[in-house]
């Protein structure tokens, strides 16, 4: 089968990592890749149709656990072969494989039970694949993380409210009947957008000294920002941050006493994982009716190379990248 995999690094270099990672240059094309079998129960293999291309998806050091390494995490597709009682082959199915294993930018990839859902009805390949990444780190950030229940309103706060998660956090919290607020750097770029999402009040960052606590902060954006969080967060509240470079945010705050004043909220930083149960609430959500998923630009798997660099710019607009098959 036809897959994209990285090349080893050159002789008398070392190896691949997240510390040095591969550019671009080095992902291949390579056309005689062994197809995979489903061997566990659960497991499933699907054809790909669609699969999302994440930025600076070579920095991740997750990547680098496979030899060599495969790209890809999130896709759409119809089941193959399934040893499965929940999916049977030609069902549509979409998800997100474990970061650790990669490999969805490849003509068919073995699935987990932990990984995979059916397809929304009406959404498209492309979106198909665009959602889970997303989605999922939106979903266990406000369900899982903050403990968002429906039948409590309370007051969330989202930085970075208009890119890939924070479109999706606003979409969900709000659904769950939150009272919601996207901080975003500039209202005149992105205010009519974030209203196309139902959204009532967009803030700036530079007007954070104005507004009143809350609930719930999930930041996306992380450095001077995510600092500034703690002074809009109600005590007792919960602070969320997904921003990779941010992993160690809790003990650094606390180290430099920007939080001392917060006995008894709660902050995490958490990495998203395959599940089963986000992706079922991701599924309702979607037919449910009022979720956008967004979908940048599409390239043929053959582009790979131009995708990625494309994902990885600050041209990319709204949405994923997708690599369609």
């Amino acid at each position: 089968m036809k897959a994209i995999q990285i090349k080893k690094a050159p002789l008398g270099e070392s190896e691949w990592s997240s510390a040095r990672p591969a550019p671009s240059t080095m992902m291949q094309l390579m056309d005689d890749i062994a197809s995979p079998l489903a061997l566990h129960a659960g497991d499933l293999v699907v054809k790909v149709k669609a699969a999302s291309v994440v930025r600076d998806n070579l920095t991740w050091a997750e990547l680098y656990t496979q030899k060599p390494a495969h790209l890809g995490n999130d896709f759409a597709g119809i089941v193959t072969e399934s040893l499965s009682e929940e999916f049977k082959p030609g069902d549509e199915v979409y998800g997100m494989v474990a970061a650790d294993r990669g490999g969805t930018w490849s003509e068919y990839v073995l699935v987990r039970p932990e990984e995979v859902c059916k397809k929304p009805k009406g959404l498209s390949w492309e979106e198909g694949a665009a959602l889970p990444l997303s989605a999922l780190t939106a979903d266990q950030a406000l369900f899982v993380h903050a403990g968002v229940d429906a039948q409590f309103q309370r007051r969330v706060l989202v930085t970075g409210a208009s890119g890939a998660v924070g479109t999706y956090l606003i979409q969900f919290a709000l659904a769950a009947g939150q009272e919601v607020v996207g901080a975003i750097s500039s209202n005149t770029r992105n205010a009519e957008f974030l209203r196309s999402l139902n959204i009532e009040t967009s803030i700036q960052y530079s007007d954070f000294e104005e507004q009143e606590a809350f609930d719930i902060i999930v930041d996306t954006v992380g450095g001077e920002v995510l600092r500034s969080c703690w002074a809009l967060l109600k005590e007792g509240g919960t602070l969320i941050s997904i921003d990779s470079a941010s992993w160690n945010f809790v003990e650094d705050h606390r180290a430099l006493g920007i939080s001392t004043q917060h006995t008894t909220s709660k902050a995490v930083f958490f990495i998203v994982e395959p599940s089963k149960a986000s992706l079922q609430r991701i599924s309702r959500a979607v037919e449910q009716g009022g979720v956008q998923v967004l979908v940048s630009k599409t390239f043929p798997l053959a582009h790979f190379q131009q995708a990625y660099d494309f994902a990885s710019s600050r041209n990319v607009g709204r949405g994923r990248v997708v690599l369609v098959f």
